[in-house]
């Protein structure tokens, strides 16, 4: 049986009409309604699949909605600055994503007419656009047979065939097999049916089997290794612990644009190392050179943000520091706090600014 997946990829699958049949037949039944799928466009496709990278659907749901009332076309995008872009962007995370939009519209607009190019090649050479959302578009939008393979797909095909390796092997193997059972003429509901399937009911831990149209088809289910497939990767998380200085002065607040790495585009408040050397520290960033000390003001309740690789702890500290001879250096500037909303920052910092505005009065 372990041996049947392996020719079951690099022979035509013989149920693949049965595979399929109950895929689209469980989709008509079950399909959700989604923003999304109710206008669906190159360009709507694009957006909320990249929106859906590494991001739950629900969480998706509103931050769509919100992207298309401001930005309705290709058009707007690439009219609009950076700074609104990632503004609007703020709270869904992964704001790399966000700037890559805004760059690929632009070049749409300069090189394609304003237009998404129906070819998968031509949609790759534009910025964050890789296969998998490349081949979203030219199945979704445009109804040409490209499998995408998002992990929710990746885990319903690993199951079918009691794939336990997660190794390039194994993921060739799916893309093969998912090549071969889609119907060229049904591209599109056929991934839209899979990736449904793999968010709903085929979920990475206590999947609902009983309830898969695929459970007569599925390997993993005759063998009882659901629950093994796909096998699990062992993460590592670290944690960093940092105090946030909010430094107040005449209505304003000490802020700093990021000009790269994962927060580029965003403002930043100044943090530093929550060790035994953050009283110095803090004094030294403070007052010049740390010769004066200033007490803090008051505490906010600390936070504690999760990123991919690490986590990070944030003890926020206000400071008055009015008339104090603080004087913003290196890129640091005063935002006024009634203006703060127009700036993009990263979710958590918005968090602690909005509590320090209830604070304020």
């Amino acid at each position: 049986m372990a041996r049947l997946a392996s020719d079951q990829t690099t022979k035509e699958f013989d149920q693949s009409a049965a595979f399929w049949r109950k895929l689209l037949a469980w989709l008509a039944a079950h399909r959700r309604d989604l923003p999304w799928r109710r206008d669906v466009s190159p360009y709507s496709v694009w957006i909320a699949e990249i929106m859906l990278q590494q991001t739950v659907v629900k969480t998706v749901i509103p931050f769509f909605e919100r992207w298309l009332g401001r930005f309705p076309d290709i058009a707007a995008v690439a009219c609009a600055d950076e700074r609104e872009v990632l503004t609007l962007w703020e709270g869904l995370g992964y704001y790399g994503r966000a700037r890559n939009i805004h760059r690929a519209a632009r070049l749409i607009m300069q090189q394609h007419r304003g237009q998404l190019p129906d070819s998968y090649d031509i949609l790759q050479e534009l910025p964050g656009i890789g296969e998998y959302t490349a081949s979203a578009i030219m199945s979704l939008a445009f109804g040409k047979p490209y499998p995408v393979v998002d992990a929710n797909a990746r885990r319903v095909a690993s199951r079918v065939l009691a794939l336990k390796r997660r190794d390039r092997s194994a993921e060739e193997q799916i893309r093969m097999f998912l090549g071969q059972t889609m119907p060229p003429r049904k591209a599109g509901p056929f991934n839209e049916a899979i990736m449904e399937l793999g968010q709903t009911v085929c979920q990475s831990r206590r999947p609902l089997c009983e309830s898969c149209p695929l459970k007569t088809l599925c390997l993993a289910f005759r063998k009882n290794l659901q629950d093994l497939i796909p096998s699990k990767i062992a993460s590592h998380t670290t944690q960093k612990r940092s105090i946030l200085l909010l430094l107040i002065s005449d209505g304003g607040i000490l802020a700093k644009r990021k000009e790269s790495g994962i927060f580029a585009g965003l403002w930043l408040l100044p943090t530093i190392p929550d060790n035994g050397r953050s009283k110095a520290a803090m004094g030294a960033f403070i007052s010049e050179g740390g010769k004066a000390e200033i007490p803090p003001l008051y505490a906010l309740r600390p936070r504690t943000h999760h990123y991919t690789r690490y986590a990070q702890r944030l003890k926020p500290v206000v400071y008055n520091v009015t008339g104090k001879g603080v004087c913003p250096a290196d890129g640091w500037r005063w935002l006024k706090l009634v203006e703060i909303d127009s700036y993009p920052f990263p979710s958590v910092y918005r968090r602690i600014l909005d509590e320090l505005r209830a604070t304020q009065g």
